[in-house]
């Protein structure tokens, strides 16, 4: 028996470098074997599930890759997870008294094709692990062979989480993201070509630069106040506690130089004023001007009135002033010093 098992093994070997080209390449020289696609399609029928996590134990006997005369060897299928993060560790304790092979194979039902994936040798006597990649929500079948008899063995397949190996960044060149103003900071960003991880870094805000002038915010007018203040040349900010109110615009008075005697009357004679759009000439025969009379001159090139029809030998006070008219409504000066004159008979 012994003879005959060492024979089947070499014309196994020499088959096998031949269908590889005389080099040993398991998964080609296997893979070319009709006889191990009819064991693999048998194992896909009869093989026996087994769940991750869990131990086997077992017994090849007399068999050549899981082949025994006219029986199967021990089989084994399992489904892996949908966790991508993890690996499966195969741990094998080989008690069968010769070296162990295990070989993983997975069935693509989608292609109806067999794809060899690893394998792994244990030497008797001894537990191994290693770790495979398998894809994940796969099935996978797994065979077990020695050379020997009473090839007694466990098998424990677990899920063990990938080992994380940490690479340096490797950035882009920074891209500006936005400029920086006065008040706030810019932002810069960079990619890492290795995990498209994003980096940001700011950019400090320029600070505001103050114009040395004041700014006219709103003009004054005659009837409101107006302001000025300081800005920013970049931005136009207005710089805190540099505003200052502006007053109203005032109608420039004029003076009254000279206020003549008449017949029954007077003449009033003035200096012409400037922006404005008139006069008002106000008598009375008391300086507080109760019940005084006004006269209005709208001509503002005219520098003198007389005044009649007043009682004969009366003392009269005589003021003026200058209007300007904006928007139909007037704005009047001060009223000039007053003067007195008694009219003639």
């Amino acid at each position: 028996m012994k003879i005959m098992r060492t024979i089947l093994t070499v014309i196994l070997a020499f088959s096998t470098l031949l269908c590889a080209g005389g080099a040993f390449d398991r998964a080609n020289a296997w893979s070319c074997d009709d006889y191990r696609q009819a064991f693999m399609e048998d194992a896909y029928k009869h093989s026996i599930a087994i769940t991750v996590g869990n131990t086997v134990s077992g017994c090849l006997t007399n068999t050549e890759y899981g082949i025994t005369s006219g029986d199967r060897g021990p089989m084994y299928n399992i489904t892996t997870s949908n966790n991508t993060n993890v690996k499966h560790r195969f741990t094998v304790t080989n008690d069968s008294g010769e070296m162990m092979n295990l070989e993983i194979y997975h069935k693509d039902l989608e292609a109806a094709e067999w794809k060899y994936v690893d394998y792994m040798s244990i030497n008797t006597g001894f537990t191994k692990s290693e770790d495979f990649s398998l894809k994940p929500n796969g099935i996978y079948f797994i065979g077990l062979s020695d050379g020997g008899l009473n090839g007694e063995f466990s098998l424990r397949v677990t899920e063990v989480p990938y080992e994380v190996v940490e690479k340096n960044h490797d950035y882009t060149n920074w891209v500006l993201i936005s400029n920086p103003s006065c008040t706030e900071a810019g932002l810069m960003q960079r990619e890492c070509k290795n995990c498209k991880q994003k980096d940001t870094a700011s950019i400090s805000a320029l600070g505001h630069k103050w114009n040395e002038k004041y700014t006219i915010d709103r003009k004054a007018t005659y009837a409101k106040k107006g302001s000025k203040s300081i800005h920013c040349s970049v931005c136009n900010a207005i710089k805190e506690d540099s505003v200052v109110s502006l007053p109203k615009l005032t109608v420039k008075a004029t003076a009254l130089p000279k206020v003549s005697a008449s017949k029954k009357g007077f003449i009033v004679k003035w200096k012409k004023g400037k922006v404005i759009s008139g006069y008002q000439i106000q008598y009375a025969n008391n300086k507080r001007f109760k019940k005084g009379k006004k006269i209005t001159i709208k001509k503002k090139t005219t520098v003198s009135k007389k005044v009649k029809k007043l009682k004969a030998r009366k003392k009269y006070y005589v003021r003026i002033r200058t209007f300007k008219t904006v928007n139909g409504k007037r704005y009047y000066s001060k009223w000039s010093k007053v003067k007195t004159v008694t009219t003639k008979k």
